[in-house]
């Protein structure tokens, strides 16, 4: 390993930055890739190197032999280890016949992060995922303890030496281990302070089936044999005695937990602290690797040093950093010319990056360091990834039964399903009794599958019980899907298979005599339940797109959208299904029609709950929207709110100690002219609208990102006024304004005239919200109700008394005043103008947003903000006012 020099001071004080830092630069100096920055500030670069004469007699030098022989057996066992873990295995990734390419490992490691498991007394955070799932209490038991902060698994490998990496399968156990043991071939230790350390990788099953034939075997004595099988090695035994007893060894023992038989375990675990007791005292270090469930079974005794961590799912950065190195490898090996590979490699990048920014589904999958090559493989096989998650899950779940069979093939398996039908018959029941029994879940003890397997029809025979044991069997012998998760614990390899198998065993009912409504009554039975909302989906987008059942599908979705549950959680469903699937799983001539079904019996039916009523609009806004209200500035409506006197600030209603800003002294304002309120937010469509046309170059691009049905947020008081400017010159032209109004930002009183109402035939004029008194979760999107930006016009109890909507909750509005204390100056005088010019550096927002608490949303709360600042909560709406009113700057702005 290199050490190479950064131009860049590290940030704060090196003493006390961790050991590594993890990055995601790919590439540094002679083609070496950066994994890491070490406590001093070096960057930690490894290099695609073979063994160098140098490494070998630094290697060579421990050991008591005669040099050239010394030098001998050490070239040997390095250039093997070298070879056998340059290439990174594609074993377990699905077909890829297509791809014959060569994948350095070095080249793809993405620097792993891990928590360290701490001593017990607390609890583990709730929502750490492994293989796509939450964290189970079983999974948390078997941790144990607590679990310290995200740290790059290098910085753990350097500081502590035993350490013990917890993961499922896919997750990078392996991988870690393979990669140290390549490093360390090719003499690159020197940075983890192992500088000619010996790497000696041992697979503990392998180890465990050996104690069956020699009991008294030891661990150091099956090293020997191990490594002897499978190089020919003189001097073996040397050259492993030699590095251990120096204490120049790295052990890494791979699978602690893959001991089959109870009766084993207690064996081998003794035999390993033994080992480890004697060794680790020397010098040597120690890597073991073992799955979450069945680890606290055979957890070593306390052995001086040994420190556990749990890998986790891969975050936003490990993706990306992931994808640029794949695909930066594939195209480089397929276009000779260094050019086109890295246009190319850009370009599949960018592609696999949006399907995964695009597609929550696929981003689960892509969390897991196993399932995310399977997809770059695919993407790089089929040019295009499938637009619909059911196609890509069909690829995926037809590869790993490819793989399947094929290692059944080699282990010349017998007695078990022979096809990929058969084995389906098997797999698809199974997940749906399993996402019957524990829903979200998927894990059963061997006893229970074992009782299921035997139940099936196809093992109804005299020989039922055998054909079940030889089914686990070839599940632990071959499979990649369904997985033994440790502790006799079966599992599939991600709850995406489990779920999406589920869901094909309920589509596929859809071909029985009652099949439709069998269909619709299990989707009406689990809708609200959130455990099952995938399972559902996948099995409408099963029957339409994998089954091309266009006839059937919109039958079922148009039974769905008619039910009345009570809730409205079926019509979201079926929304979201329509949404998923579009307009290839349906009938043509019906997709229009179904989209206005979900607008009219779904968005504006009152019967519905707020929660299903934003799921369907974030539905409508990937079918279309067919509302123009929303989706285009020529339809944008309006609310007249006449002149008059109304109750500004904190009133009758409010309490004092909620207030955000100066609420007071309150008391009547006189709003002496007519205007109009826009009843929605501005949202991306609108917004777009007005980017594209006006060619505007934004501070923010992810203004731009929101679902086009949904406020607009990330923008600028000036943009907001700037794009009001715009606005006006369009309306100019088209005849719908008169040359004695403009569009604007609304100033705070005219915002608060409009949520509270006027004096005159108003019954409570200090109201603390837009519609009274009383607030519930159908009044408005606050306080994470919802949990995000909401599609306006969804909550028609939160009208205020001159009809706009959201005006409370759902975003915080730009208003054209600028902060100053009330009471606020009256219409038409000095500092009223100074106040509502929008020239000062300091702008008032209102209404409140999503996640904030009912005392943040009343009529009377104001928030000031620097005008240039820009937030997931920020948005705005229009305002139509006399010309005379606004200031020359909103015709000075630039656009």
């Amino acid at each position: 390993m290199n050490h190479e020099h950064s131009n860049d001071e590290p940030d704060g004080n090196p003493e006390s930055a961790p050991a590594v830092t993890v990055t995601g630069n790919l590439q540094a100096g002679d083609g070496g890739v950066v994994v890491g920055q070490a406590r001093n500030g070096v960057r930690i670069t490894v290099h695609n190197w073979s063994v160098s004469d140098q490494t070998i007699r630094r290697y060579a030098a421990v050991l008591s032999l005669p040099a050239d022989q010394a030098e001998r057996v050490t070239r040997d066992f390095l250039q093997d280890i070298e070879a056998y873990y340059r290439y990174l295995p594609l074993k377990g990734m699905g077909d890829n016949s297509g791809l014959r390419l060569k994948f350095p490992l070095v080249e793809l490691f993405v620097p792993l992060n891990a928590r360290l498991t701490l001593p017990r007394g607390d609890t583990l955070p709730e929502k750490l995922r492994v293989a796509g799932r939450t964290l189970g209490e079983e999974e948390r038991e078997h941790i144990g303890g607590r679990l310290d902060d995200l740290r790059p698994v290098l910085e753990l490998l350097m500081t502590h030496p035993v350490l013990v990496v917890l993961g499922d399968p896919g997750s990078g156990k392996s991988t870690v281990v393979r990669f140290m043991a390549y490093l360390l071939a090719t003499g690159q230790g020197d940075s983890f302070g192992w500088a000619d350390y010996l790497p000696l990788l041992l697979p503990l099953s392998a180890y465990s089936e050996a104690l069956h034939r020699q009991p008294d075997l030891s661990l150091r004595r099956f090293a020997v044999a191990y490594f002897s099988s499978r190089m020919d090695v003189v001097h073996l035994d040397a050259l492993l005695d030699g590095h251990l007893e120096q204490g120049r060894a790295l052990i890494l023992l791979d699978g602690l937990d893959e001991v089959k038989e109870v009766s084993q375990r207690n064996l081998v675990v003794d035999r390993v602290q033994a080992f480890l007791s004697r060794y680790v005292r020397k010098g040597n270090r120690a890597i073991i690797t073992s799955r979450i469930i069945g680890y606290r079974e055979v957890r070593p005794p306390e052995i001086e040093g040994l420190r556990e961590c749990t890998l986790l799912d891969f975050e936003k950065d490990e993706i990306e950093s992931f994808i640029r190195r794949w695909t930066r490898v594939i195209e480089l090996q397929a276009y000779p010319d260094n050019r086109v590979a890295r246009y190319e490699a850009e370009r599949e990048t960018q592609e696999l990056l949006e399907a995964v920014r695009q597609n929550s589904a696929v981003a689960r999958l892509a969390a897991n360091p196993l399932l995310l090559t399977m997809l770059v493989i695919q993407k790089r096989q089929g040019s295009q990834l499938p637009r619909h998650r059911v196609v890509l899950y069909e690829r995926y779940l037809t590869s790993l039964l490819h793989d399947w069979l094929i290692a059944r093939n080699i282990h010349a398996a017998a007695h078990v399903p022979p096809n990929e039908r058969a084995l389906r018959r098997l797999l698809e029941p199974l997940a749906w009794w399993l996402q019957e029994s524990e829903p979200g879940k998927g894990l059963v003890a061997e006893a229970d599958l074992l009782r299921w397997l035997r139940e099936q029809p196809v093992n109804a025979g005299s020989d039922g019980e055998e054909r079940a044991y030889r089914f686990i069997a070839d599940v632990r012998e071959n499979s990649g899907l369904l997985i033994d998760r440790g502790g006799r614990k079966f599992g599939f390899l991600h709850p995406t298979f489990m779920e999406y198998l589920a869901a094909v065993w309920l589509a596929n009912q859809i071909q029985r005599e009652d099949g439709l409504e069998f269909v619709a009554e299990t989707v009406r039975r689990y809708a609200a339940v959130s455990e099952w909302r995938e399972v559902l989906l996948l099995a409408i987008g099963h029957i339409g797109l994998n089954q091309k059942l266009d006839l059937l599908t919109t039958k079922l979705l148009r039974r769905l959208m008619a039910t009345d549950d009570g809730s409205g959680a079926v019509k979201a469903i079926a929304a979201e299904a329509l949404a998923d699937i579009g307009e290839d799983g349906v009938e043509p001539e019906s997709w229009y029609s179904l989209r206005q079904a979900l607008l009219e019996q779904g968005l504006y039916n009152p019967r519905v709950k707020a929660v299903f009523r934003a799921s369907i609009g974030r539905s409508l806004a990937v079918i279309g929207d067919p509302r123009a209200a929303v989706m285009t500035v020529e339809a944008m409506p309006f609310c007249r709110v006449s002149k008059g006197r109304f109750w500004m600030g904190l009133g009758r209603y409010d309490e004092k100690d909620e207030e955000v800003g100066s609420e007071t002294p309150a008391g009547e304002y006189d709003l002496t002219y007519d205007y109009q309120l826009a009843q929605y937010p501005v949202t991306v469509a609108q917004f777009r609208q007005f980017v594209e046309d006006a060619r505007f170059e934004l501070e923010d691009k992810d203004a731009l990102k929101g679902a086009p049905n949904s406020p607009v947020v990330w923008v600028s008081r000036d943009e907001a006024m700037v794009f009001c400017r715009w606005l006006t010159r369009r309306w100019y032209k088209s005849g719908r304004l008169p040359d004695d109004l403009c569009v604007t930002l609304p100033d705070e009183a005219e915002w608060e005239r409009a949520a509270r109402g006027g004096l005159a035939d108003n019954p409570e004029p200090q109201r603390r919200y837009p519609w009274g008194n009383e607030i519930t979760d159908e009044h408005l999107n606050y306080s994470m109700y919802i949990g995000e930006v909401a599609t306006p016009g969804i909550y028609p109890l939160g009208k205020s008394p001159c009809g706009c909507d959201d005006l409370s909750g759902n975003v915080w509005e730009w208003t054209r005043s600028d902060y100053g204390e009330y009471p606020y100056p009256a219409v038409g005088t000095n500092e009223w103008k100074k106040r509502t010019n929008g020239l000062g550096a300091v702008g008032v927002l209102r209404g409140g947003a999503f996640y904030f608490s009912r005392g943040f949303v009343r009529c009377a709360v104001r928030f000031n903000l620097g005008q240039d600042y820009r937030f997931d909560i920020i948005g705005f709406r229009c305002c139509v006012v006399p010309i005379t009113l606004v200031s020359e700057r909103l015709w000075t702005m630039n656009l």
